[in-house]
């Protein structure tokens, strides 16, 4: 018999290698890999738009209802600020009014997971109040202005498209490290580093 390691069994007896990938596949994401995307994500989040991510759920195993999806809740004010319009634009320079609405009252990006998929909304408490420019406008003037950036911004499908696009974007991430942490050079690395190996029939070699 003659001892190998996992990247010489995979060049010496190939259908070898195989079992025993398969069988290391049983337990090898058998730990919280994910803790680090996570931790990156809801980092990124809070710097970028201000949101606080509470909760994150997915599923990668490759299958037709594969998903990633997170709950929180951010000012849409700061949204606003940090997100193009379009590429001279952001959306709170679109959309003085409803800016300074969000800025000054309490609006908020809610975020939810709904069964195995992402959801959201736009949270009204109040409108705020007239501003800077707008300082002169009574609350009558002020609120139908408002309502109408509101309603012309289409504001409610322009942050659930942002929404989908970062949920999809933590899904591709998530899958990817997935793939990384369960493939086979993560098998041979890890032969490697817990001194595993392998007994062949010299004929083999």
């Amino acid at each position: 018999m003659e001892t190998v390691t996992a990247k010489e069994l995979k060049e010496l007896d190939p259908k070898r290698f195989d079992a025993e990938y398969h069988k290391w596949l049983e337990h090898a994401a058998d730990y919280e890999w994910w803790d680090y995307i996570y931790d990156d994500f809801k980092e990124d989040m809070l710097a970028k738009v201000g949101m606080q991510v509470e909760d994150i759920n997915f599923d990668v195993s490759y299958s037709q209802g594969d998903y990633a999806a997170f709950a929180g809740r951010m000012p849409l004010n700061m949204w606003m600020e940090r997100e193009q319009w379009d590429e001279e634009t952001t959306y709170a320079q679109r959309w003085p009014v409803l800016h300074l609405a969000a800025e000054t009252g309490s609006i908020w990006v809610v975020t939810y997971i709904k069964r195995s998929y992402q959801a959201c909304g736009v949270e009204v408490n109040n409108w705020g109040y007239p501003a800077g420019v707008f300082s002169e406008l009574d609350n009558d003037t002020w609120e139908p202005l408002v309502l109408d950036q509101f309603a012309e911004s289409d504001i409610e499908r322009e942050v659930e498209t942002w929404v989908n696009q970062t949920a999809y974007k933590l899904y591709k991430d998530l899958r990817d490290e997935y793939s990384h942490v369960t493939s086979e050079e993560m098998f041979m690395d890890s032969s490697d580093w817990n001194g595993v190996t392998f007994e062949i029939e010299e004929e083999c070699v």
